[in-house]
């Protein structure tokens, strides 16, 4: 499409204006790719103020045309409520549209609408249902969701061996939620063996790209020496850094520490200033 050309500057130099030209050439003739880009154009202000309204207005005409990614555009809208008034009913039902189509994005929005019970009856089948098939096609969000449901859903869904399966192959891609909860099963032995090594092994692999919950456990490990060798000022490394980041546990842990003198030299003050801290983040 000569539109997508001037966009990215392929073969031409780019222009909104002659992209924006094309495209529209493209929607008033129905084409829904053109409406799908035209939406894009003034959602975006490319060459045109921005105007949500006359996004909507393009995207729904390519959207009544069975287009699936500009069904998922206009479901997210809604959802999220980006550029017009949240609608949950509207958001569902263009969501479920572009995920009966196969649209994997779609089918992980509308699982976890289930999963949350936004705007919907709650139904964690209905949610593992959707989320399935997004994680099928190897959906990364999916696949943690996913591994999250069978590992805290309720009883017609709870399924924590397959939970490990999924949060594991989550954890192999980097997903940092999914290193913190693969571990906390290997930790507790909770579908899966107990192996405390690979619980470190995860946390660690979380807490260096800075999750705090991840930062909170290690230091917790070092402290308690399970699973690792009892080393005090490694504990308090670990937990000062999820403390800077608000996470209210690892900061009473840290006063408890101060004002125990627990592997550090006691300090009331510090044990008031990180006991003051916690209270001021729960309050929040």
């Amino acid at each position: 499409m000569l539109g997508q050309a001037y966009i990215k500057g392929h073969g031409v130099p780019a222009d909104f204006d002659e992209a924006l030209k094309w495209f529209r050439r493209a929607a008033e003739q129905n084409f829904s790719d053109g409406q799908y880009n035209l939406g894009l154009m003034y959602a975006k202000g490319h060459g045109v103020p921005k105007d949500f309204l006359e996004a909507r207005r393009w995207w729904g005409l390519a959207a009544e045309q069975g287009n699936p990614k500009v069904q998922f555009t206009l479901g997210h809208m809604y959802l999220v409520g980006k550029g017009v008034k949240k609608n949950y009913s509207k958001a569902r039902q263009w969501l479920r549209q572009a995920a009966e189509q196969g649209l994997p994005t779609a089918q992980y929005h509308l699982g976890m609408m289930y999963a949350k019970g936004t705007g919907v009856l709650q139904s964690y089948t209905e949610a593992r249902k959707w989320l399935q098939k997004a994680a099928e096609q190897n959906f990364l969000e999916a696949i943690y969701s996913l591994g999250k449901l069978f590992s805290s859903g309720n009883e017609e869904v709870r399924d924590p061996t397959s939970a490990v399966v999924l949060l594991q192959q989550a954890a192999t891609r980097g997903h940092q939620r999914a290193q913190v909860a693969v571990a906390h099963h290997y930790a507790k032995g909770n579908g899966t063996a107990q192996d405390l090594q690979l619980a470190y092994h995860w946390w660690f692999e979380a807490a260096k790209s800075g999750n705090a919950d991840a930062q909170y456990n290690l230091g917790v490990m070092y402290i308690n020496g399970k699973g690792v060798k009892r080393e005090a000022l490694e504990g308090k490394k670990w937990l000062t850094r999820a403390a800077d980041q608000g996470h209210t546990r690892a900061q009473y842990c840290l006063g408890v520490m101060y004002s125990t003198g627990t592997g550090v030299p006691q300090d009331m003050d510090e044990a008031l200033r990180w006991k003051e801290a916690a209270e001021f983040w729960e309050s929040l």
